[in-house]
């Protein structure tokens, strides 16, 4: 019975530990969305996206994310959920892609959503010069004001996090 009631147990523990695991955000680390929506990826849910404009954005209406598409926009239940949107009209090398690295808020403090648009290290194909690029992360709902910083992420030689570095604070 103690080997049945261990066993019972560890199914319980277990998921809760990759669960919570998978939602800590370290300061170097970055974070998993519900669902996204990005150039890099292999395979896109619905059609893609059109990108007319250099954006930072919270989308928080469905016809606003329809904008946002050629075809019919992936479901979001704006009750329950907000889009941020990162986009850049021009991609003038593969590492400036824009990725919404993770969005965090501090103690007392408005939110903050953080964009890598470009990351040192790494070797990369230069597929998507000369066109535009885009990602998309639903998030709960707020209406708290969310404020942009763009980064750039510095890895080490052995492919760790080493710091990043501001480059552009749409607050300034």
């Amino acid at each position: 019975m103690g080997t049945t009631l261990r066993a019972a147990g560890a199914a319980v523990v277990l998921p809760v530990l990759l669960f919570l695991s998978g939602c800590a955000t370290e300061a170097d680390s970055a974070q998993r969305f519900s669902r996204d929506w990005g150039t890099w990826k292999t395979k896109q849910e619905g059609t893609p996206a059109k990108v007319t404009a250099d954006l930072r954005e919270v989308v928080r209406d469905p016809k606003r994310w329809g904008e946002f598409w050629a075809g019919e926009a992936p479901p979001v239940d704006f009750t329950k959920e907000m889009v941020l949107v990162a986009t850049v009209k021009l991609v003038e090398h593969p590492k400036d892609i824009p990725r919404i690295w993770r969005l965090k808020k501090e103690e007392d403090k408005e939110p903050v959503a953080y964009v890598r648009v470009r990351q040192v290290g790494g070797e990369f194909k230069n597929e998507f010069a000369g066109s535009a690029a885009y990602h998309f992360a639903v998030v709960p709902r707020s209406e708290e004001v969310i404020h942009w910083k763009d980064i750039r992420v510095v890895y080490t030689g052995d492919g760790d996090v080493d710091g990043f570095e501001v480059v552009k604070n749409y607050d300034d």
